[in-house]
């Protein structure tokens, strides 16, 4: 923030509700949030507090084309929309923010999540998606808070054997704070797995 500081101080805890519909090859999911953000002036703890109403819904799905045999394609989606919802993410800033005038509101953040697995055979296997959160930063938060991250990835896997499974991957990440300031991150990864778990077959 800029020149404000408070703390969170919430009386009652965060209300849900949730909905999942499933099938033999597909599920959907609705999911809603209530929250009281409560806060108090840092520098002055005795001070009056306030509040603010946090809110969020939160819609997913996966399904598998065709259903059965190979090859098939499995979708996984999801998108969230709130304000006051970030701590409920890997990375979404924060759930309260000031106003220039110094008065805290809930910040609005929108995430989306989009990956698609093709398993040609019962051997190989790629997957590839691409996921973001927005974050509508509030006119008091520093130029430094963050605004907007990004992800995605790809993996080419190979299972020889049942036990057995090889992989290739490579992720692409950036983050794009108020300022417009960003930073990439990139990686590449292989990996070998051995379940002793399973039960050997050729």
């Amino acid at each position: 923030t800029s020149g404000v500081d408070a703390t969170s101080q919430s009386s009652i805890p965060d209300f849900t509700a949730h909905y999942r519909y499933q099938s033999d090859h597909t599920h959907f999911q609705l999911a809603g949030l209530l929250r009281d953000l409560g806060y108090r002036d840092a520098a002055n703890p005795t001070a009056p507090g306030g509040h603010a109403l946090g809110w969020g819904v939160h819609a997913s799905s996966s399904a598998r084309f065709p259903a059965q045999g190979y090859p098939y394609v499995s979708t996984r989606l999801s998108t969230v929309y709130g304000h006051g919802v970030a701590n409920y993410m890997n990375d979404g800033g924060v759930d309260l923010a000031p106003r220039s005038d110094g008065q805290f509101v809930a910040v609005p953040l929108l995430g989306v999540v989009a990956y698609f697995e093709l398993y040609a055979t019962r051997h190989w296997f790629g997957t590839v998606g691409y996921s973001f959160t927005l974050v509508d930063n509030v006119s008091g938060q520093d130029r430094s808070a963050f605004q907007r991250g990004d992800y995605a990835s790809a993996t080419l896997g190979w299972t020889p054997l049942e036990p057995l499974l090889l992989g290739a991957s490579y992720t692409w990440a950036r983050r794009v704070d108020a300022d417009e300031a960003s930073g990439l991150d990139q990686r590449a990864q292989l990996s070998v797995k051995y379940s002793y778990s399973l039960t050997f077959s050729p």
